[in-house]
């Protein structure tokens, strides 16, 4: 037979649960709010919804411009700050892209689209890497991954950008580093490299 409680050990254990139960939420709370960053944005989280693949905009929980499918792939799939912060900038100009309403508008983030992708090469180059070219392609693959956004982005482009109209990007790889839209780290050094190439 179990033991008897009297009614103070009934309010005792009656409390230490209680205790513990509060305990237990306030710590589950805590770790819930919790702010984890990656190259200075917050982290979204590890797996947009399912149903995010069937939206032609997607989720950006963060509200950084970049959709969060696009940056999970860029975080997992690359070390290099530089690399990273390059392709968020650059998917970032190709959701604006989508949401122009008149031709000026669309023409001019087509040549910003150029000049941030043209960074993010720049970048890609200096590390010598064939696979991280090859990553940078799979990645950039996702901004046109359903129906809907192959179906969206084809509209814009030829309701928006005159036939013929293509961005005049710099190739150069030393004045591409320079026109990257965001601090890269070790500068100097990459644009001394890029020279002698």
């Amino acid at each position: 037979m179990g033991k008897v409680f009297n009614q103070k050990e009934k309010r005792i254990v009656n409390l230490k649960f209680v205790i513990s139960l509060l305990a237990s939420l306030f710590i589950a709370s805590c770790s819930e709010y919790k702010k984890e960053y990656i190259d200075g944005d917050d982290l979204i989280p590890p797996s947009p919804p399912f149903w995010e693949y069937f939206t032609v905009e997607g989720f950006d929980v963060d509200q950084d411009g970049v959709r969060d499918d696009y940056e999970l792939a860029v975080n997992e799939s690359f070390d290099e700050y530089n690399l990273r912060k390059a392709l968020k900038e650059e998917f970032k100009t190709d959701e604006m892209f989508l949401k122009a309403s008149t031709t000026e508008e669309a023409l001019k983030l087509l040549d910003e689209y150029w000049v941030r992708s043209a960074c993010t090469v720049a970048v890609a180059v200096y590390y010598e890497d064939k696979d991280l070219l090859d990553n940078i392609r799979n990645v950039r693959k996702k901004r046109r991954n359903n129906y809907w956004r192959k179906n969206n982005y084809s509209k814009v482009f030829r309701a928006l950008i005159p036939k013929g109209v293509y961005s005049t990007a710099n190739t150069n790889l030393v004045d591409s580093l320079y026109n990257c839209n965001f601090e890269v780290q070790e500068k100097i050094k990459m644009a001394e490299k890029l020279k002698n190439r």
